[in-house]
């Protein structure tokens, strides 16, 4: 996920990752084999970091991304952000929602998950 989006709401794509886990739950697909792995980079880095993060970069008080991604990790879904955008945001470990994973690049990420039998899904 690379679009950013509004600082008012949560990321389209965040949203979407949402639409597609409760499809497969509704669906009957048991949470073994619900295997989503969302890789935030780009404009959407900043949706990842937490509500204190957030209310610093003067943003807004809290991060309209936190409780869906916080209900996104507690379904199983992976969070993972792209260590390059980090650094290129100044973003620190301490700044992220807890539970987000931080890769070295989001390319070898999704490179590494398709090789792994991953389908890519754009935003």
């Amino acid at each position: 996920m690379s679009q950013g989006g509004p600082d008012d709401r949560p990321l389209k794509g965040l949203d979407r990752v949402a639409r597609l886990a409760n499809m497969l739950a509704a669906g009957g697909v048991d949470a073994d084999h619900r295997q989503i792995v969302v890789v935030l980079h780009g404009a959407a880095t900043p949706a990842v970091l937490s509500d204190a993060a957030w209310a610093a970069r003067g943003k807004g008080d809290a991060n309209p991304n936190s409780a869906l991604i916080r209900s996104l990790i507690a379904a199983g879904v992976q969070v993972r952000l792209c260590g390059q955008a980090m650094a290129g945001n100044g973003i620190a470990q301490a700044d992220l929602e807890p539970g987000v994973s931080v890769d070295l690049a989001a390319l070898m990420t999704v490179i590494h998950l398709q090789q792994a039998g991953y389908a890519l899904v754009v935003n």
